[in-house]
């Protein structure tokens, strides 16, 4: 039975947003948690949620009663990392130093915040018993900025990163290496970082689908063997850098039966004309960076095709930190960021002409969609608040987003732009539209199986009479959502066919490929001529992950007794 929080029935249209309570916490990074609930996570800084008498900095939101309660993480979890794992988890590592009121460094455990130092940290969540296991040395190296891929393994892994620092990287604090968890040794050398200094901090990242990570980082691309730890050098990126600070919009395109399951990465907006040298170092960028639009330019690679980067059709306003999350219907949200300037913050009159302590100005409220098959977008609905640097987005599994998040500050502050608690929830075109039934859809998909049928008499909805044209189920991974990237986001449409006129869906198995989508949890959809079901909660592959070893004690981070709600 549907949960009562995904039947939202103030919702009279789609393609609306409506507010919908509070984070409690500053909602730098996100991941999807259950049918109802999001959890949240930020930098240690003086949250209004309060837990074991100091601000909290992680939290778990209910879409359904819009309040949210507050988790005893006490690494600095600020500008972590994060992606899943086989067996559902959420893997969190790195972070930054134990700090104190306004971000400043702090000795660790020490009030008003007694926070602990979160760079070599591994925090991982557990769904199926909300607990959090935190293990503050888990890494053998302090990342602050890494990304985060899941693999074909079930494992993830964590790449590049710095010791500590400000806006933008330098030789003496960079972490030019990639290592795993589970744990496999040693870190190796990514020399695509060492080489795109200052830009190389959360470069990008997508396993494909033999094997190898395609990483962008600054304007280089390479493919990355695993194994090997060799690079494949790809042309430079055109236009904007695609990384923080730049923070053009990134994703990988939906796979489709019509694309052969190919690999194609889209690239959005950015800050385009700025040099090695305006672009700074740890003290902040070396020019001003709020007078400055930002691209419109829109480019795409198939790094295992032609590697040839490809002009696409512009996006509707030239942006920096707008975030693109696949949707259930196999289209393209694009939500959030800046007209002007860039991610990061800095002091009051500074050289980078800070607004408040944003880089960044003029925000994006307007929501657009992206169709991937033809590279059109469409307006569908507007934001009522800055969602600019350190927001948010979840997709949730009736099809809406929650949105939360925007503090370019290094504290909570009210002055512009303020740290952001309200929630927002953004609502697709279709969502009001009947929607079919995922009851027939399986809980487990297996690689290279035969796959299923679906009556479709009984999936569509009892109020649709018009008759069949399309269906289709599709399986995405939400992934975690931090500086405008959805970490480990993916999404694959299985191939199907209609027959017995048009009563019976017969839909092959997943692709005998575990790189083309890691094994792990995901939502599963039935659409139904544009229209999709709610998602179900399904795994895929095996949960097993090779070579880790549970501690035979968690730490178990609850929400505490007489916490209030916000």
């Amino acid at each position: 039975m549907p949960s009562p929080g995904l039947e939202r029935p103030c919702v009279s249209e789609g393609g609306r947003v409506a507010t919908n309570g509070r984070s409690g916490i500053s909602a730098q990074m996100a991941f999807l948690n259950s049918d109802d609930t999001v959890i949240f996570l930020d930098k240690t800084e003086n949250n209004p949620l309060q837990i074991n008498g100091r601000p909290a900095w992680a939290s778990e939101y209910n879409i359904r009663t819009g309040k949210s309660k507050p988790f005893d993480i006490v690494t600095n979890t600020f500008c972590a990392g994060g992606a899943p794992i086989a067996d559902g988890r959420m893997v969190v590592t790195g972070g930054n130093i134990a700090v104190g009121p306004k971000g400043l460094a702090a000795n660790q455990s020490v009030g008003p915040y007694f926070s602990i130092d979160g760079g070599m940290a591994v925090n991982i969540w557990n769904p199926r018993d909300g607990t959090w296991d935190s293990r503050p040395r888990g890494l053998h190296r302090e990342r602050w900025y890494p990304s985060m891929e899941p693999l074909a393994d079930g494992s993830v892994a964590i790449i590049g990163g710095q010791s500590g620092g400000g806006y933008s990287a330098i030789e003496k604090l960079m972490e030019p290496t990639l290592e795993f968890f589970p744990d496999r040794g040693a870190p190796v050398p990514v020399p695509i970082i060492t080489r795109t200094l200052p830009i190389n901090l959360y470069p990008l990242t997508y396993l494909m689908s033999n094997g190898r990570m395609f990483i962008q980082s600054y304007n280089e691309a390479v493919l990355y063997d695993l194994s090997a730890h060799t690079e494949q050098k790809l042309p430079d990126k055109p236009g904007a850098p695609g990384p923080y600070p730049s923070n053009a919009a990134v994703t990988l395109l939906p796979f489709t039966p019509d694309n052969k399951y190919e690999e194609t990465v889209l690239f959005c907006g950015g800050l385009t004309g700025l040099s090695k040298v305006d672009w700074g170092g740890t003290h902040g960028p070396n020019v001003s960076l709020t007078d400055k639009s930002n691209s419109r330019d829109c480019w795409s690679i198939a790094p295992l095709i032609d590697a040839t980067w490809r002009p696409r059709p512009p996006a509707p306003e030239g942006r920096s930190m707008a975030t693109f999350i696949t949707l259930p219907d196999g289209k393209i949200a694009w939500i959030g960021g800046a007209k002007k300037g860039t991610a990061g913050y800095g002091p009051p009159g500074s050289t980078g002409q800070p607004i408040g302590h944003s880089y960044a100005d003029d925000p994006g409220y307007a929501v657009w969609v992206l169709d991937p098959t033809r590279y059109t977008w469409s307006y569908e609905g507007t934001l009522s608040k800055p969602r600019m640097y350190h927001s948010s987005m979840v997709l949730m599994p009736d099809g809406s987003i929650v949105v939360g998040g925007s503090n370019p500050n290094p504290d909570v502050t009210t002055v512009k732009y303020p740290t952001e608690y309200s929630i927002e929830v953004w609502y697709p075109p279709w969502y009001i539209t009947p929607r079919p039934s995922n009851a027939q859809l399986p809980t487990t998909f297996s690689y290279g199986s035969s796959g299923f049928r679906i009556d479709l008499t009984k999936a569509r909805s009892a109020n649709s009479t018009a008759s069949i044209t399309k269906a289709t189920v599709r399986l995405i991974r939400t992934g975690f959502s931090t500086h405008a990237v959805q970490w480990g986001q993916r999404a694959i449409e299985l191939n199907c066919r209609i027959t017995n006129g048009s009563s019976t869906l017969v839909v092959d198995g997943l692709p005998n490929n575990r790189s083309l989508f890691a094994p792990g949890t995901a939502l599963a959809f039935l659409d139904i001529d544009g229209v999709p079901s709610k998602g179900k909660f399904v795994q895929v592959g095996p949960k097993t992950i090779p070579g880790e070893r549970r501690k035979k004690k968690k730490r178990r981070m609850e929400w505490s007794d007489g916490a209030k709600l916000f």
